[in-house]
């Protein structure tokens, strides 16, 4: 098993979406958890949990606050679709959010 590498290597759309639908179809939902970890077709390991997050910011940045952060770029309607194919949650369940 590899490290966790997201620092060395940014994580491509299909990667994280071949992650997020293996973890739907192991468990029957996409309420994906922070800590989860994903693994790309070579083996090497990525914070599945950050790339659920980033997807989340994507979609409010193209959506609901449109260009709002530059910085996290827009996500393509044919993203969109694929995420709706596993149910994604374009917003962080409550059961999810750590207390403060």
């Amino acid at each position: 098993m590899t490290a966790v590498s997201d620092v060395k290597r940014p994580v491509e759309f299909d990667e994280g979406f071949a992650a997020t639908k293996e973890f739907y179809v192991k468990n029957g939902h996409s309420k994906i958890p922070q800590a989860a970890v994903g693994t790309r077709p070579d083996g090497s390991e990525f914070s599945l949990g950050k790339w659920v997050q980033l997807q989340r910011q994507k979609f409010k940045n193209t959506y609901t606050t449109p260009g709002k952060r530059p910085d996290l770029g827009m996500m393509t309607d044919a993203e969109r679709a694929k995420l709706t194919s596993v149910s994604f949650l374009f917003t962080t369940p409550p059961e999810l959010v750590k207390p403060p």
